[in-house]
């Protein structure tokens, strides 16, 4: 099975500098729990609801999210 059978090649995608109470009602919107972090065209992180629980609701997207990202070919 390829990636692009089962990826959506146009995801939602947040900023570093949404605060985490807009990544919160974005995914109460999408029903999705997790999001690519883009900036200038590039992915740069990726945040997901296990990094913003428990988190002050103003704290920036750039505070918590995970750089380490992986990626594969569609």
């Amino acid at each position: 099975m390829k990636a692009h059978e089962f990826m959506n090649s146009h995801p939602t995608t947040v900023t570093q500098e949404m605060t985490v109470e807009s990544v919160i009602k974005l995914m109460k919107e999408t029903s999705h729990d997790g999001f690519p972090v883009v900036e200038g065209g590039k992915v740069v992180g990726i945040i997901a609801y296990e990094d913003i629980i428990l988190q002050p609701l103003n704290k920036k997207v750039w505070d918590v999210m995970q750089r380490r990202v992986v990626a594969i070919p569609p």
